[in-house]
């Protein structure tokens, strides 16, 4: 077997299944003062799903450490990283496949970096049963960050559906779609419902 035959049978099976080679690293994104990357690095591959994993990473341009970091899925929908103009926080959308909370806010100080926020559908829900009881079990929430609407509040993308199983079981159960704008308030965190964007009923078929 010659040197080219060999090396190519071992790097075979260190691809994924995007044909991009284990380790490979997608940035996604510079704080406004050059200091920190947000970056992708494939990590994993499940044979028996085809998924690729990956590991979001916060790296320093300084000494090239990661300052902190997470498993996620490679590929998804999105990932998108949002700063404040002072470079002390970002906002990070882990879009994945499914959806649901995505969203990270990660504060940058003192050459470490701390995660404030990590997704938590249960909290959101918590809040929007508050005023919504009769709008029954969520079984999707989905949120994400928008934009910075000053340096320490995030304005806040929230949509989803959720059941509503009727007493009478003569009358089909409803899915309500809504869509809302949230701002939140970070350190600490504080969640306002803005706006109601859209509210539409569709009868379970």
């Amino acid at each position: 077997m010659s040197l080219r035959v060999f090396i190519i049978l071992f790097i075979l099976p260190l691809s994924s299944q995007c044909g991009e080679i284990l380790g490979a690293i997608t940035q996604i994104s510079t704080s406004p003062n050059g200091a920190i990357q947000v970056l992708n690095r494939l990590t994993a591959h499940d044979k028996k799903t085809g998924e690729d994993f990956s590991r979001l990473e916060i790296l320093s341009n300084k000494n090239g450490r990661v300052l902190t970091s997470w498993k996620t899925t490679y590929g998804g929908r999105s990932k998108e990283a949002i700063w404040s103009d002072d470079s002390k926080y970002v906002a990070i959308n882990d879009l994945q496949g499914n959806c649901g909370d995505t969203l990270y806010v990660i504060r940058i100080a003192d050459g470490k970096a701390k995660i404030i926020r990590e997704p938590s559908e249960k909290k959101i829900e918590s809040i929007l049963k508050e005023s919504h009881a009769k709008w029954g079990n969520f079984n999707k929430i989905t949120v994400s960050a928008s934009k910075w609407l000053d340096q320490h509040n995030l304005e806040l993308h929230v949509y989803g559906r959720s059941l509503t199983c009727p007493k009478d079981t003569q009358r089909p159960s409803l899915f309500l779609y809504f869509d809302e704008v949230w701002t939140l308030s970070i350190e600490p965190l504080n969640y306002k419902r803005v706006k109601v964007k859209k509210e539409v009923f569709v009868s379970e078929k």
